[in-house]
């Protein structure tokens, strides 16, 4: 046997040291150009992060540039007590020779075939009083003695009301000595740089500014490394929007231009077929003055759209229905065009209130048939910052009394009433406000308030009325039953305003109990037969009516409801709540079938209502990619089917983002 030895070299430590030395190097050279190649730019976002060449000269243009088109509000106000005529560039109102409207074209501007561009913008005086106007220019050098240096970029800020290129120079803009100087240089080593606008699709975004410059090596002129980066032109496309100069300037504010109607796109889709939206609702809901206060929109869009619009001035609301159920997407785009405009010229005689908002303005997208063949479902927001909404049902063909609803169907068809992923209830009214808001806006189709159920009762007790369901079930609001003048009113028991006088919500005796013979149920004590019921049965799930063994009082076969009162005593009698007609919506008890015909206590329907905090389903919208199997409500949760915007109509340092900011040239004329 012969045995084979291997014989292996052992290193030293310094040698292990230098090699692991050696190994480190290259592989932070190879990182560091694998860096260089790969790396994307963005904004800079910190004053303290460490920035490269290129990064810095991205963001000193992106931070110019994306100012361009940006209109000053000042300009449509010539108020003499702050905002002088001078502010004014329409050539109709200022002294100067020609309009200078900035319009999309001058705001960013692509000069010489793309080596240059420039921004037009406005900047106030310290005070926000006065406004001037500046524009931007930064372009490549080309060997002249302005711009010499042909691998030099330069930039140069000229005053001008125009967008011009000549400057203003004997302006009294005290901004001008440290704003305005003629062509200075930026960054150099640039090989070429390109301003141009993508083509996204078949379409040129002019919205968005590509940039791409291709640098000179400083160490090797033979190296160049190429950088892009595009921007957002924020302002460019609304530049023409806010121009026009009148002495009633600003009386506009558009005040849906950045609503999206998906929260989750994966999980609602707006361009998906499936997803349609029938009609939509505005209304100024606090502080309507009719004669003052009006709603436009662009005509040519909903001509476009098949939408046939109409603002009620009764009500100030704005109705907005599509010959058929269009696309989420296209009503989306709609809505985007609807603006507020005040028609009082003399702005200091416009109508205030002692604290902002000066008005809000609530829209509701339609759902469906909810709500019938009127389906006026109109929105308001509470102090609480809760979401309700509410419209008239009329139903007198489906009730057992002759076509018409007893108070308990009309309970039981709220309650399977579902708008998006919210659950319906009779209404249930707990302020001033609250009952105002319905009398004036949620009319039957006569423009009056309509014979209807509400969802209070007294049916658990004998006098003691609660709130039957939605978020204040159980809530009592009244704890008797009599003619009591309600001296300090409470949520729980208020007065209304009528004619400028303090009333009771009630009607003069109600409620009143009344009327023994005429709270006829049915022709047994189990509740099972009802004459009037085509079926001869209850409803699933309806609330059956309180009985006891001495309901047969006349000994006929003929059952009242009776409700046992704090002495044990079972009386017949009124229990259900109804939001009565011809009195302007005041209150009235009545018995469980109530009444048919013209007379005043008669109910024709029931007023139905939604809150945002009364959820069906699914409460919130969910983020993320959607894992399918979801169901209409999950999906519905992430629809934006209302908004509520705040206007301010005095605000002239223009701090409160709810102040008016547009000038109409036409105001008083809906639709144009």
């Amino acid at each position: 046997m012969s045995i084979k030895f291997t014989y292996k070299k052992a290193y030293s430590l310094l040698e292990l040291l230098v090699a692991l030395l050696v190994t480190s190097l290259v592989t932070i050279a190879i990182m560091s150009l694998y860096t260089s190649a790969s790396r994307q730019f963005s904004q800079v976002n910190s004053s303290g992060e460490i920035q490269n060449d290129s990064e810095i000269l991205f963001s000193t243009i992106e931070n110019d540039i994306v100012r361009g088109g940006f209109v000053h509000p000042l300009r449509g106000h010539v108020m003499t007590d702050g905002a002088p005529s001078s502010n004014c560039l329409d050539d109709t109102l200022a002294t100067d020779t020609a309009a200078f409207s900035l319009t999309s074209e001058n705001a960013v501007k692509i000069l010489n075939s793309g080596d240059g561009v420039s921004a037009c913008f406005d900047i106030p005086n310290f005070e926000e009083t006065l406004v001037y106007r500046y524009k931007t220019t930064y372009q490549k050098g080309n060997g002249s003695a302005d711009r010499p240096d042909e691998n030099t970029l330069y930039k140069k800020v000229i005053r001008t009301d125009d967008c011009g290129d000549i400057d203003m120079t004997d302006t009294v803009d005290p901004n001008y000595a440290y704003i305005a100087h003629d062509w200075q240089p930026v960054s150099t080593n640039i090989d070429a740089i390109i301003f141009s606008y993508p083509t996204i699709g078949s379409t040129i975004k002019t919205d968005i500014l590509d940039i791409d410059i291709s640098f000179i090596s400083k160490n090797n002129d033979g190296v160049r490394l190429n950088f892009k980066k595009n921007i957002f032109l924020r302002n460019k496309l609304l530049a023409s929007n806010s121009t026009n100069c009148k002495d009633y300037c600003p009386n506009s504010k558009s005040i849906f231009r950045n609503y999206n109607i998906s929260d989750n796109t994966s999980y609602y889709d707006p361009t998906l077929s499936t997803n349609s939206i029938p009609r939509v609702r505005v209304v100024i809901s606090d502080n309507y003055v009719n004669g003052e206060d009006t709603l436009e929109w662009n005509t040519a869009k909903a001509t476009e759209l098949g939408i046939t619009a109409t603002f009620d001035t009764t009500k100030g609301l704005l109705i907005a229905n599509a010959a058929s159920a269009i696309g989420a997407d296209d009503m989306q785009a709609f809505i985007r065009t609807i603006r507020y405009v005040n028609k009082q010229q003399t702005i200091e005689s416009r109508t205030r209130t002692a604290s902002n908002p000066d008005r809000e303005i609530t829209m509701v997208l339609g759902f469906g048939d909810l709500c019938g063949p009127l389906w006026n479902l109109l929105g308001r927001k509470d102090d609480n910052g809760v979401t309700h909404f509410y419209c008239y049902v009329e139903d007198i063909t489906s009730g057992r009394f002759d076509g018409n609803l007893w108070w308990s169907q009309a309970q039981l068809r709220a309650a399977n009433s579902v708008y998006y992923n919210l659950q319906g209830y009779l209404t249930t009214v707990t302020s001033q406000e609250e009952q105002m808001y319905i009398v004036d806006k949620i009319t039957n189709n006569t423009g009056t308030p309509p014979a209807a159920w509400l969802g209070g009762s007294d049916v658990r007790e004998e006098g003691q009325w609660i709130w039957m369901d939605g978020p204040e079930t159980g809530v009592v609001f009244r704890d008797s039953d009599g003619d009591d003048y309600d001296s300090t009113p409470t949520m729980d028991s208020f007065n209304i305003v009528v004619d400028g006088s303090s009333e009771r919500v009630w009607r003069p005796s109600e409620p009143n109990d009344c009327c023994d013979n005429n709270n006829y149920v049915g022709d047994d004590g189990n509740d099972t037969s009802i004459t009037a019921n085509p079926t001869g049965t209850w409803e699933a799930n309806e609330i059956r009516p309180t009985l006891s063994n001495l309901a047969d009082a006349n000994n006929d076969g003929r059952f009242e409801e009776r409700i046992a009162d704090n002495n044990g005593t079972y009386n017949r009698g009124e229990h259900y709540l109804q939001f009565s007609k011809v009195t302007g919506g005041r209150w009235n008890d009545l018995y469980l079938s109530g009444l048919i015909g013209t007379d005043l206590y008669s109910t024709s329907g029931y007023i139905l209502e939604f809150s945002d905090n009364w959820f069906g389903v699914a409460s919130s919208c969910p983020s993320g990619a959607d894992p399918g199997g979801l169901t209409d409500a999950q999906r519905f949760a992430c629809v934006r089917y209302n908004e509520t915007f705040a206007i301010t109509l005095d605000d002239y340092g223009y701090t409160d983002a709810a102040m008016l900011d547009f000038c109409d040239i036409s105001p008083g004329n809906p639709g144009e």
